[in-house]
């Protein structure tokens, strides 16, 4: 029985690794390979900081490594852009600690190829100044008998 697209290979489940520290000064994050979205959103909030994330908050970091986009993207980029660091377990068992001065094509392959690197475990972002915003998502009908605005 096939329970995923994974064909000859492994899920692992990393839903129990949902740490995120916030570093407000240096204006990054370190969130572990198991968080979701709004696990990130919920903790750079409370300094009035942001990646730019998906749409979902139940999304999980898969998204940052394979691009990345949503509400802020035209504004602050994708979130794979903001990757400035990761940790990763590689296929023979080694961790390497991974950022632009260690290793920057490993770092530049985590930024949309991250699953055929390895499994990461930790991401840092690089995190911008946000104010309070309000978004919201207009759906016009598929009818065209339907008045839009009455």
């Amino acid at each position: 029985v096939q329970l995923g697209l994974v064909q000859e290979g492994m899920t692992i489940d990393l839903s129990l690794m949902r740490s995120v520290a916030v570093d407000p000064v240096n204006k990054v994050a370190i969130a572990d390979g198991g968080c979701l979205l709004g696990d990130i959103d919920r903790e750079t909030a409370l300094h009035g900081l942001a990646v730019p994330l998906g749409h979902a908050p139940v999304t999980g970091m898969g998204l940052a490594l394979g691009g990345g986009f949503g509400i802020a993207t035209r504004v602050l980029g994708t979130t794979s852009d903001h990757i400035v660091g990761a940790t990763i377990v590689t296929a023979d068992g080694s961790v390497r600690v991974v950022d632009k001065d260690s290793d920057p094509e490993l770092l530049w392959c985590l930024r949309g190829a991250a699953s055929a690197m390895g499994v990461v475990t930790k991401i840092k972002f690089r995190l911008d100044d946000v104010s309070d915003a309000v978004t919201g998502t207009m759906v016009f009908p598929d009818d065209p008998e339907h008045k839009m605005w009455r």
